[in-house]
């Protein structure tokens, strides 16, 4: 674990990051939960303004997001991308972990002890969590 965590703040540091484009934006961008249509559950937003997760009064924000292949060399094969925030506010370290498979795209937090427990997440929480489908207008 310790390592994971050390590798978030490489990453969140690495000048080899490249910015969050308009590709990886179409293919990661939006609001992913476990339970979407809970407003009490976290929720991960990924948008051209950087990156948010809130959990009911909790939130951790950065202003900007940058995409870290790197970041994956000892994360498990299905994994597509990570984007580590920059600019966070609260200062944590802020990464989150992306995969696809045939039901779509997931989201899963970095495993950093600060960034979860500002959440109010358990030490450890693994959680993928899946994009929210839009409402259709009426």
């Amino acid at each position: 674990m310790k390592k994971r965590a050390s590798a978030i703040a490489l990453a969140a540091a690495s000048l080899s990051a490249a910015a969050f484009d308009g590709e990886a934006l179409a293919t990661f961008g939006g609001e992913y939960s476990s339970r979407c249509g809970d407003p009490a559950a976290l929720r991960i937003v990924v948008s051209k303004a950087g990156l948010t997760a809130t959990r009911g009064k909790r939130a951790v924000t950065s202003k900007g997001a940058e995409e870290e292949q790197e970041f994956l060399a000892d994360a498990p094969p299905d994994y597509a991308t990570a984007l580590v925030g920059t600019q966070v506010e609260p200062h944590v370290a802020f990464a989150v972990l992306f995969f696809q498979d045939t039901q779509g795209v997931y989201a899963q937090l970095a495993p950093d002890a600060r960034l979860l427990s500002t959440l109010g997440l358990k030490r450890g929480d693994t959680t993928r969590y899946a994009r929210c489908r839009k409402k259709a207008a009426k």
